[in-house]
């Protein structure tokens, strides 16, 4: 495996710096296999690119005598906005670039068309002016793609573009049709999606031609980020035209996000961010490495340890490679070297737990993203049409101890109702087929919306009822939780032949019954959803209302792949083989505290189960076989701590 070090636009400009860096990198071992080395932020001269070239030259010279490897990343080319350009020295006018547009034609400063040929010629004169020192990879920074920072938030609409659209369509639009247009008729928007793919995708091509010249042997890299189908698409295209121009398979960098640790289960939201890339781009790319970028990188910011712990979390969300950011010096090297040393001492679990992985894929409950949700009803806003993803959706769920991930495929599927208004009749068509878990805010607005096929109708409570609702879970013994619904409306599905339940709810003052909490519901075509009433994603879920959960999807589907036996905050993620055989898990303990010994319970079998900690041996565990799968107990995990099941 390779974890790579970002360092920031000017490190390589200060000598005495890198020669500082490199012993303290040497000093612990292993924790460093690439250094990136960056170019300006601005817009500089050709004369200005050389001087700064021959420093990163010199730069990658000093690192590879000390055996680490040098590779280039691009800072900037399209611009996430006008601070990183204008607050750094420039020796080129950006007025000479058309800047990207919104659909009403609102100019966004700083970041800039592709489509623009002075725009082009210029970075396919600079860039191959710094990649004069031969770098085994170019990384090209993720503000090169579709989903964009600023006023457009995604695609550019200016003037230039749309010309060039109506050339290839042989329309004639002014802003106003166009954005009709766009808005109304599906066929416009898919085909100037495709256009805007298309062209960001030469523009890739063009450069990595122009790099290739300059350092036949570098091996293109893209860095990006989106958790939706349009940054997706444009990754693909990217990939493709970086192959093309450069003969070689490119690398990606997925990421995005949580710069800091203040809110540590924040990491989970940009850990399904990364799997849903991973996932998608595994086919156009041979490593994929994953985002740790600790923003501005301060003592008060993330501790060195969690930038471990994100790494072992993004190699369960399919990452093979680490990225750790050094962008900025706010600190001493002395504070950065505990991060190192922490790299050094993670270094053997990573390397064991990423070959332990390969092959395999995500296991569990998939986020359910609809595909053609860019060719949904959209209003005069666009909003959120661009940026809504599901994806984040799953987060709150991970910490029940039940599988979730965002690949494309899963055991069962989670729909939320964010994902309501962009369901095609293909995405229900395919969700009435499968085993699903929702609950009655999204079933609800499935029925408001038109869009039927479960066997089931939807009820409300009475309003004298909807302050004091409480619930009886029904496990595989009776566990009575009772809990308030406060002020607000509470629906259910109600008994019937196609429906059958897991939790009733009560009236608290006269324990009357009300209705179903947890439902497990047919569809027209026989498959099984999960419904939960009124929500799943609730702070105050209680473990008798999660084992409710958990045996109703075993009842819809058969049980999921793995899942955490006492009432711990302990994410699991399990991966499997290409046979469906769970191969391994990663156990998170998503608490402050120190967690109890635990039971992991494993759908399939094994011969052997290895638990693999961060700085220790990997140790062979006992097990129990039990019905259709194994019970593992492991010792306690403190808090914020992380550890592996290998089986085999």
């Amino acid at each position: 495996m390779t974890i790579s070090l970002r360092l920031g636009s000017n490190d390589h400009k200060d000598a005495a710096y890198i020669s500082a860096l490199i012993d303290a990198v040497k000093k612990n071992d292993r924790c460093f296999d690439e250094v990136w080395l960056a170019t300006s932020y601005g817009l500089p001269s050709l004369a200005q690119a050389k001087e700064d070239a021959g420093k990163m030259a010199a730069a990658a010279q000093a690192f590879r005598e000390a055996d680490i490897t040098a590779s280039m990343q691009i800072s900037r080319t399209v611009g996430h906005h006008e601070s990183s350009l204008y607050n750094y020295p420039s020796g080129f006018s950006p007025d000479a670039f058309d800047c990207i547009a919104d659909i009403d034609g609102e100019s966004n400063g700083g970041v800039f068309c592709w489509n623009n040929a002075a725009f082009r010629r210029y970075w396919c004169e600079i860039l191959p002016v710094y990649a004069g020192f031969q770098p085994t990879r170019i990384w090209i920074d993720d503000d090169i793609r579709l989903r964009l920072m600023g006023r457009s938030r995604a695609l550019c609409f200016c003037d230039h573009c749309i010309a060039l659209f109506d050339a290839q369509t042989g329309k004639t639009y002014d802003r106003a049709s166009f954005k009709k247009a766009f808005i109304e008729d599906v066929a416009v928007r898919r085909a100037y999606i495709d256009f805007q793919v298309k062209t960001i995708g030469e523009f890739a091509h063009e450069l990595f031609s122009a790099l290739k010249k300059a350092a036949p042997q570098a091996i293109p890299c893209l860095q990006n980020g989106g958790a939706t189908p349009l940054p997706i698409m444009a990754q693909k295209e990217i990939l493709t035209a970086m192959k093309a121009a450069s003969g070689f398979v490119p690398s990606f960098r997925a990421g995005g996000g949580f710069y800091h640790d203040h809110n540590p289960q924040e990491v989970l939201t940009k850990a399904l961010t990364i799997n849903y890339m991973n996932a998608r781009i595994a086919p156009f790319t041979e490593n994929l490495s994953c985002e740790i970028e600790n923003l501005p990188h301060t003592a008060y910011g993330k501790s060195p340890e969690f930038t471990c712990i994100e790494g072992a979390l993004y190699i369960a969300m399919g990452s093979n490679e680490l990225s750790v950011t050094l962008m900025t010096n706010l600190e001493d090297l002395d504070f950065r070297a505990l991060e190192f040393g922490h790299l050094a001492r993670y270094r053997d679990f990573f390397e064991a737990y990423i070959k332990a992985n390969d092959g395999t894929e995500n296991a569990g409950i998939a986020v359910y993203q609809p595909d053609d949700s860019l060719f949904a009803k959209m209003d005069a806003h666009m909003q959120p049409y661009f940026n809504d993803s599901c994806v984040w959706e799953g987060a709150a769920l991970l910490r029940l101890g039940l599988p979730f991930h965002a690949a494309p495929k899963g055991e069962g599927y989670l729909l939320t109702e964010k994902a309501v208004p962009y369901l095609s009749a293909a995405d229900m068509d395919f969700l009435l087929h499968n085993t699903v878990i929702t609950d009655m805010n999204t079933v609800k607005r499935l029925f408001d919306s038109g869009l039927y096929g479960l066997c089931c109708t939807c009820a409300a409570v009475e309003k004298k009822y909807s302050s004091s609702v409480g619930e009886v879970t029904v496990c595989e013994r009776e566990v009575n939780y009772k809990r308030r619904y406060l002020n607000f409306d509470v629906h259910y599905v109600p008994a019937g032949e196609t429906v059958k339940a897991f939790s009733t709810l009560f009236c608290r003052s006269d324990d009357a019954v009300i209705g179903n909490g947890i439902s497990v519901v047919e569809t027209r075509y026989g498959a099984k959803w999960v419904v939960s009433s009124p929500t799943i994603q609730d702070d105050e879920i209680s473990f008798a209302r999660r084992e409710g959960l958990r045996l109703a999807l075993a009842h819809a589907n058969g049980g999921v792949s793995a899942y955490v036996a006492s009432p711990q905050q302990i994410a699991v993620f399990p991966r499997k083989d290409a046979g469906g055989a769970v191969r391994t898990v990663l156990l998170l303990n998503l608490s402050v505290m120190r967690s109890e010994a635990f039971k992991v319970c494993i759908k399939g079998d094994a011969d052997t189960v290895t638990l693999l900690r961060p700085g220790e041996e990997p140790t062979v565990l006992p097990f129990e076989r039990n019905g259709d799968g194994i019970t593992v107990s492991l010792p306690a995990l403190c808090g914020w701590q992380c550890c592996a099941l290998v089986l085999a």
